[in-house]
């Protein structure tokens, strides 16, 4: 996997679950630093649960989450987010009557260092030059793509260690997508480790160092993108092979 020795995130063995629903039974995953690391699988496999019960959103009942070494799968969703886990939620879930600039501001309300918010503003700018020219637009009025771009630069202000993104090309035109998918690569490139759950096999694996196939709650199989993308399952089920 690519990136630097030091892991980043540790997953061991969690079994979660939503009321009597089963909803995660046994997953292991791990990301070093600096790599982007890809989860894979149908709906209702169990991607966007992991990515809930890293940030806290939910409790496994078994297992542990480690982040840099510190385990935090009973801390507070709001105490995960001051240790640098933030997420991108499916659906991007930006605030529609507020402006661009207060949907970025809000991303940075756990800083402290506000110099620092500045430099990081114009950072994200500097990746979607669109949202400089529409600071004053109300997030509702920009395109699925701009939303998207927004939702992304929010999580960027909070200066996160991990990112976890969910379903980030959801909705989008493939032109769209395309740029999404590059952008993330660069903020990846910057220094960003990555958790990306992503509907499109295809696209995740391009830019992926690593990566997970769920299914109904377990991983199925892991490995690079080479070694996956030979694998009859996920050509078959994954990458119309």
């Amino acid at each position: 996997m690519r990136g630097g020795g030091i892991r980043v995130l540790q997953v061991d063995s969690i079994y979660a679950k939503y009321g009597r629903v089963q909803a995660l039974n046994g997953v292991s995953l791990q990301l070093k630093e600096k790599s982007i690391v890809a989860l894979l699988g149908a709906n209702g496999a169990g991607k966007s649960t992991i990515l809930k019960t890293i940030t806290g959103l939910l409790k496994p009942y078994q297992g542990t989450v480690s982040f840099l070494g510190e385990r935090i799968d009973r801390l507070a969703a709001e105490r995960i987010v001051t240790k640098g886990i933030v997420m991108v939620p499916e659906g991007r879930q930006i605030f529609p009557e507020s402006t661009v600039m207060e949907n970025l501001l809000l991303g940075s309300y756990t800083r402290k260092d506000r110099a620092q918010v500045k430099q990081d503003m114009e950072y994200v700018f500097s990746l979607y030059p669109i949202l400089a020219e529409k600071t004053r637009n109300l997030a509702g009025t920009l395109s699925g793509g701009q939303q998207q771009m927004l939702a992304i630069g929010r999580g960027l202000m909070a200066k996160p260690r991990l990112l976890l993104l969910d379903e980030p090309s959801m909705g989008l035109a493939p032109i769209v997508v395309q740029e999404i998918f590059r952008i993330i690569k660069e903020i990846n490139h910057n220094g960003t480790t990555i958790l990306l759950v992503e509907q499109n096999a295809r696209m995740a694996l391009a830019i992926s160092d690593y990566a997970y196939v769920l299914e109904t709650g377990r991983v199925s199989c892991e490995g690079t993108p080479d070694i996956l993308q030979k694998n009859e399952e996920v050509l078959k089920s994954y990458l119309g092979g």
